[in-house]
């Protein structure tokens, strides 16, 4: 979950597994990770997706069968 709002605290305060990012200043966020701008955040995103990309094989993480079970239409 990435957000850069006051009203995205009540997100990462109750969100306990999974990723957390502030985007913006800190300010004692109760995010895991920040990201000072929205650029951060593009890098962070392209970074993940060239993490994740290998491990999926010859499925593109775009595709519906990439996404778990839970997660399809």
């Amino acid at each position: 979950y990435i957000g850069d709002d006051t009203t995205d605290e009540n997100v990462f305060k109750t969100l306990h597994t999974g990723i957390t990012v502030k985007v913006g200043k800190n300010n004692d966020s109760k995010a895991k990770y920040y990201c000072n701008s929205t650029g951060q955040v593009t890098l962070f995103l392209s970074w993940l997706l060239r993490q994740i990309t290998p491990a999926m094989g010859n499925r593109s993480p775009y595709s519906p069968q990439a996404a778990p079970q839970r997660l399809r239409r």
